[in-house]
């Protein structure tokens, strides 16, 4: 494949020595059992697994592109205006296959699907793959017997995005908009460990710094999407979820942060922090912060309330209680 793609001989051997030197060791009852060779594929994590995927892949674009331009598979065009015509997509270990509902042009793909076969001597499981009609579609089961896989049905979730829905129907990504904020919760929680990182003082540079550096300024450009714009706007909600271990206090807000009892000290004794200062609250404030000596030159720490570790996590960030907002697609 990699010579019908125009790579000269060396490029090839140096991938092919890649490929066939690689050697496995397992545990065996915990113990290290020898190395051994594989007969395929490349250890999990190799930086050469996409690339491996592409090569493959690319014989089977250009037998589809071969079905198409001889007239055996249509395409499906995008777009009034100057159009564009898509066969198929590949997405990771995906692939959606676009042609007509007609019984000969299920044939044509399926002689696609066996000359790919011969050729990588990949097996296409057809058992978990679908075929979904667009439109009305009567003799549906008939051409899914042609390719022998499963009928689906639109809408459906596809690499985690609705096919087939209203997009402009903002439920339908709540589900989404749910994982990206979850995926977001750990970028707070990265920023406010992670002081010393460069990405860290770079935010810092171009956004400045609050919360006695443990989050960034608010993003307040109204012009574009900015992904650090969504990241921050979520920090109010991390915030109640957390307390503060206090080190030498230089980065403990007195009043905003909760370093001393369950709660703020600005929540817990509002009277004195509007300066009307009554003397019974003045003794038990004084008693309250006389419980947390600051230690010179140690580290003020950040912690997560919901867990005994007190680490941050995705699933326990998930699992506590939020307050009902409206959800808007970013």
């Amino acid at each position: 494949m990699l010579r019908r793609c125009g790579f000269n001989r060396r490029w090839r051997q140096w991938i092919y020595m890649c490929i066939s030197t690689t050697r496995f060791s397992i545990l065996v009852n915990g113990t290290p059992c020898g190395f051994f060779a594989s007969s395929r594929g490349l250890r999990q994590g190799d930086p050469l697994s996409p690339l491996l995927f592409i090569i493959v892949m690319e014989a089977l674009s250009r037998l589809l592109a071969r079905a198409h331009d001889g007239g055996y598979i249509s395409r499906f065009d995008v777009g009034r205006v100057n159009h564009i015509s898509i066969s198929h997509l590949l997405f990771a270990d995906d692939t959606l296959i676009l042609c007509g509902a007609a019984r000969d042009q299920l044939c044509h793909l399926k002689s696609v699907f066996v000359w790919f076969q011969a050729s990588s001597g990949l097996k296409i499981n057809l058992g978990k793959s679908e075929l979904v009609p667009v439109g009305s579609v009567p003799d549906v089961e008939e051409l899914a017997v042609v390719l022998g896989c499963k009928v689906g049905t639109l809408p459906m979730s596809y690499l985690g995005l609705p096919l087939g829905s209203l997009f402009k129907d903002k439920t339908i990504w709540n589900g989404i908009v749910e994982k990206l904020e979850l995926r977001l919760a750990g970028w707070k929680r990265m920023y406010a460990r992670e002081k010393e990182a460069l990405w860290r003082k770079i935010v810092d540079l171009k956004y400045g710094g609050l919360w006695g550096g443990w989050c960034s300024n608010s993003v307040l450009d109204p012009y574009g999407k900015s992904l650090w714009k969504h990241i921050r706007k979520g920090w109010p909600t991390f915030a109640k979820n957390v307390s503060f271990k206090v080190g030498d206090g230089t980065h403990i807000k007195f009043w905003q942060h909760q370093w001393c009892g369950e709660t703020t000290l600005k929540s817990r004794f509002p009277e004195l922090y509007q300066l009307d200062w009554e003397l019974e609250s003045v003794a038990e404030f004084l008693d309250v912060i006389y419980t947390v000596v600051p230690t010179q030159g140690a580290l003020d720490i950040i912690h997560w309330k919901h867990s005994s570790q007190k680490e941050f996590s995705v699933s326990s960030f998930y699992k506590c209680p939020l307050s009902p907002a409206k959800r808007d697609f970013p």
